[in-house]
């Protein structure tokens, strides 16, 4: 395996591309597969960073997505891209599917996922809308089923309605539960795959952005299979308990934990929905329980989205807890000031219906670095993927120390939505392991891919 690696901390479009073409010319090997990652803002210009590449190798394979930032040579950058290089000897495959709806598209996917291979890597937008009509329409289609909601009587009735609506956000490709992704793929593809699950940190309006060579996949699915490759994990907390009672209790007594519960809550939901926590609409709870102002007027959200002022940052998170393995679910609290249902990106009839909320707690650099110490070989290509959140939760000095750490050869680290991931034999007892061998969580999760 050969790799370099370019990056160029600027979001000047002509001189990223300026750049890109005077690395081309320094390289000393042909590579086979290229990685583009580009921060949010810049991300439209994928394609222009592409033809750049296409002329010197116009059939080489390109993927690629936008991110919040990330670090490398010791650094970190919010902002331009960075380019990877790479001549991987041993066999891989890139696969992708974009299909009418997010169920068809996991079908189509999972036919063409191949066997034989030893780790996998697979992108999807966790939540994401095409347009400001995409957006006005989803949000009018939650006020008013929340309505309907509200109106019905009986437990089956209500789940109805939440069916009806997760059948929407399918057909639109709204929203992609990452326990289905993984379970579906992961399974049948018996293989560690680290889940590059995405939502845009500024704004879920147009982003994130996913594409393989020249075709925009960010309703879809991308992935790629190796031979010769390695996932592993991490997380910003203990290990699991075997009972809720000892899940809660190992929370409450473990300093390691990121996040500390203090006190209960009783949680509706179906499918990727939660529809009320402690009877209130989630837009509700949310703004009582961080003491903000409330706001449900749907044009101004839509200009907050358009400027990227949608920040998605979290203080506080809801911890639901399997009932299938006693592993914890953290949701961090966003103010939305409009959902009335809240997209909790995983299947909620998992969960009990008693919840905690609770307060997350400062970490230290180390527990972001922790996963340096998977690393196999100094030579490999190790992509990191990091908590995206701890630009806005941490300290700059326990993110520059955290950045120090990934200083390694052939390394970069990406800041995004926590990754989630399937492990077939878990080398631990995973808190975020919330079915039997997927790990998900909206907080604190790192991943690596390293490949050899």
């Amino acid at each position: 395996m050969e790799c370099l690696i370019a990056y160029v901390p600027s979001n000047d479009i002509r001189l990223i591309c300026r750049e890109i073409e005077l690395q081309l010319l320094k390289l000393q090997f042909n590579p086979n597969l290229i990685f583009i990652f580009t921060v949010e803002n810049i991300g439209r210009y994928w394609k222009q960073i592409s033809k750049v590449i296409r002329r010197s190798y116009p059939e080489i394979k390109i993927i690629g997505c936008t991110i919040s930032g990330y670090f490398v040579d010791g650094k970190v950058w919010n902002k331009g891209a960075i380019v990877v290089f790479a001549r991987i000897d041993s066999k891989f495959k890139v696969v992708s599917a974009n299909e009418s709806s997010i169920t068809e598209t996991i079908k189509r996917f999972k036919e063409k996922t191949p066997k034989g291979y030893n780790a996998g890597f697979l992108m999807f937008a966790s939540l994401r809308l095409d347009s400001k009509i995409e957006a006005f329409k989803f949000f009018l289609k939650d006020k008013a089923l929340y309505g309907k909601y509200s109106r019905e009587k009986t437990k089956d009735g209500k789940a109805n309605v939440l069916k009806e609506f997760w059948k929407y956000l399918d057909e639109k490709k709204i929203l992609c539960p990452m326990d289905k992704v993984m379970k579906e793929i992961g399974k049948f593809a018996d293989i560690p795959i680290l889940g590059f699950r995405m939502i845009g940190r500024s704004t879920p309006l147009e982003l994130p952005i996913i594409f393989q060579d020249e075709n925009d996949i960010s309703k879809g699915l991308v992935g790629i299979f190796f031979k010769d490759a390695n996932v592993s994990f991490s997380e910003a907390f203990p290990e699991r308990g075997n009972s809720y009672e000892e899940t809660l209790k190992i929370l409450r007594e473990n300093e390691t934990c990121l996040i500390y519960p203090e006190r209960k809550v009783i949680v509706e939901g179906y499918g990727p929905l939660l529809a009320k926590i402690d009877n209130m609409r989630y837009s509700d709870f949310v703004s009582k329980e961080l003491r903000i102002s409330k706001d449900y007027k749907i044009e101004e959200t839509l200009k907050k989205m358009e400027k990227k002022e949608f920040k998605i940052t979290e203080s506080k998170a809801l911890m639901l807890i399997s009932k299938e393995t006693y592993g914890v679910y953290s949701v961090g609290l966003v103010p939305t000031h409009l959902l009335s249902f809240y997209p909790s990106l995983i299947s909620m009839d998992i969960f009990f219906e008693e919840a905690w909320v609770g307060r997350e707690k400062e970490i230290t650099p180390e527990t972001i670095t922790h996963i340096v110490n998977d690393v196999k070989l100094e030579d490999s290509l190790k992509i990191f993927l990091i908590d995206g959140s701890i630009e806005s939760m941490y300290r700059a000095n326990v993110i520059y120390r955290a950045a120090e750490k990934f200083n390694l050869k052939n390394s970069i680290a990406l800041l995004t939505s926590p990754p989630c991931a399937y492990l077939p034999k878990p080398k631990r007892r995973y808190m975020c392991e919330v079915a039997d061998n997927i790990c998900c969580s909206l907080v604190g999760t790192y991943g690596l891919l390293e490949i050899f």
